[in-house]
């Protein structure tokens, strides 16, 4: 849990100042929506190991 609040602090710094990225993160166009949770979360710091930014890392989170 202590991850989660890490990023959770981030996230809530990060919203003084950069609404944009997690306007587009949140967005209902699912295409916009994936590429804002992607920069969301690089802004945030996560690691890019855990950020699924490809076909190949999506299908083997939600399938495998």
């Amino acid at each position: 849990m202590r991850v989660h609040s890490r990023y959770r602090r981030r996230l809530t710094d990060h919203a003084v100042g950069g609404r944009a990225v997690e306007i587009r993160a949140f967005s209902p166009d699912v295409h916009v929506a994936l590429a804002g949770s992607v920069e969301l979360a690089m802004e945030l710091g996560v690691a890019s190991d855990e950020i699924l930014d490809s076909d190949e890392k999506v299908d083997a989170s939600f399938l495998d």
